[in-house]
């Protein structure tokens, strides 16, 4: 077993990552012989697909709450359908205003 380290000053992680994950792609090996990677980077990307499969569940409970309150199939699409213009609104005044989420006055 060999141990290669990998640790990084100011690049992001998920940069990092993919150059590991293409580097062991492109690496050829003999059948014996198998590349894993560990660490930050593998947690980092089970995270995010968890907190994907989690957002897309809740969006699915919280449709078919809307819709036994409306007793609609259009009606909660509708409302759910307004909530990205509205996060994009947020984002732009954030953007124009130049302050973040966590900025007090």
């Amino acid at each position: 077993m060999i141990d290669i380290y990998v640790a990084t000053n100011t690049e992001a992680l998920e940069k990092v990552g993919k150059n590991i994950t293409n580097l062991i792609a492109n690496t050829k090996t003999d059948r014996n012989t198998r590349l894993t990677m560990r660490g930050a980077a593998v947690s980092m990307n089970e995270s995010f697909r968890d907190f994907g499969l989690g957002l897309l569940i809740s969006i699915a409970l919280v449709y078919l709450i809307l819709m036994a309150q409306f007793t609609s199939f259009i009606d909660p699409f509708i409302i759910l359908m307004a909530i990205p213009p509205g996060l994009a609104g947020v984002v732009i005044i954030l953007l124009f205003t130049g302050s973040t989420l966590t900025s007090c006055p």
